[in-house]
């Protein structure tokens, strides 16, 4: 199995998914079997991550993998803070999910290109985007373990959580814009106070 290194050219942050969209344009070009994405401000990738992303896809035992790792406690704040709570009470089919804003993915060419055609959006609720669209078409999704993270974007936060407002921000519209698009905003109601 071969494999390209495709990097898309710098957009003003926050455009995590105008990337991402760039990244797929170039890739399907190419008519991969499976296109992984990984975040740009890993320390600690290794050859291995991009073998247990791509494997499960090439076995055809799921269509979709995301990577979960161990953590610093203080790391996630967003996805412990506004994603996880909202996942489970508008989109719990995804909440066993221990990373879901993961910027460690991979999926099968026609997945990627059918998440493409309806129009993902530009910034950073791109990760959970692309999560639960793919679960709401019943493609088959699987997390798959990569040890310990370290990443740059880490260090910029952890003493600042402020800085992670407009992240927040975006990855709470995207779920809640999800939510409107299901119909699930009647599940607010089961939530107690």
């Amino acid at each position: 199995m071969g494999a390209e290194i495709v990097l898309a050219k710098k957009v003003d942050s926050p455009g995590k998914g105008a990337a991402m969209q760039a990244g797929l344009d170039v890739a399907l070009r190419r008519n991969p079997d499976i296109v992984v994405f990984l975040d740009s401000d890993i320390w600690n990738l290794t050859p291995e991550w991009i073998d247990h992303l791509v494997d499960p896809i090439a076995k055809d035992e799921c269509d979709m993998t995301r990577g979960t790792y161990f953590r610093s406690p203080k790391d996630g704040a967003v996805t412990h803070l506004v994603a996880e709570p909202l996942l489970e009470t508008f989109f719990p089919e995804v909440s066993y999910l221990k990373q879901p804003l993961s910027g460690e993915v991979a999926a099968k060419r026609d997945v990627w290109k059918f998440l493409k055609e309806k129009n993902p959006p530009n910034g950073w609720g791109a990760d959970v985007w692309f999560l639960i669209e793919a679960a709401m078409k019943r493609f088959r999704i699987k997390e798959v373990f990569l040890g310990c993270k370290e990443h740059k974007s880490f260090l910029n936060h952890s003493e600042d959580l402020a800085l992670l407002k407009r992240k927040g921000e975006q990855v709470a519209f995207t779920i809640i814009n999800e939510a409107l698009t299901y119909r699930r905003l009647d599940k607010a109601v089961e939530v107690s106070i």
